[in-house]
């Protein structure tokens, strides 16, 4: 009788800027059947040298994300008035997560339809980095929202 693989993996990724993570490396990890991410997504690094890989090929970021498709997205983003880089890098991390096994619904907030981020930001509102989870099981999904769920008066709540 064969054993069955009840291993459950969960990793918390920490690259301090874009250049000390390789999209390689969590398409490795995604290999393991039961494997959940928590991912610092260093926004704010990304940011402040965005403009600089623009012009250029395979940049720092575009390894951290495993594809150079941001950059046409970032050019039709800033076409309109109101572009967000933010939100194009983050859906285009999405779409990357999803290619190597991550499920559209472990990919999104109980709370909301987008990506279940946290953004951390500093005293002046600029976003320094993002957690975002990629999970392949319900209950990490439906933990995470818990945690991430703020009520009326910024009071977070653990019942889920």
């Amino acid at each position: 009788m064969k054993k069955k693989d009840y291993r459950y993996h969960f990793a918390y990724i920490d690259p301090f800027a874009p250049e000390n993570l390789s999209f390689s490396t969590l398409k490795a990890l995604a290999q393991f059947k039961r494997m959940d991410m928590l991912i610092h997504f260093p926004i704010g690094s990304i940011h402040r040298n965005l403009d600089n890989w623009m012009g250029k090929t395979n940049t720092i970021l575009d390894n951290f994300l495993g594809t150079d498709a941001w950059r046409e997205r970032i050019k039709d983003a800033r076409k309109n008035t109101k572009h967000n880089d933010y939100y194009v890098l983050t859906d285009v991390f999405k779409e990357q997560l999803k290619s190597i096994g991550y499920p559209e619904e472990g990919l999104k907030s109980g709370i909301s339809n987008e990506l279940p981020t946290v953004s951390v930001k500093n005293t002046r509102n600029v976003n320094l980095y993002v957690l975002i989870l990629a999970s392949r099981h319900k209950l990490a999904q439906k933990i995470w929202n818990s945690i991430i769920k703020i009520d009326s008066k910024g009071q977070g709540s653990l019942s889920f």
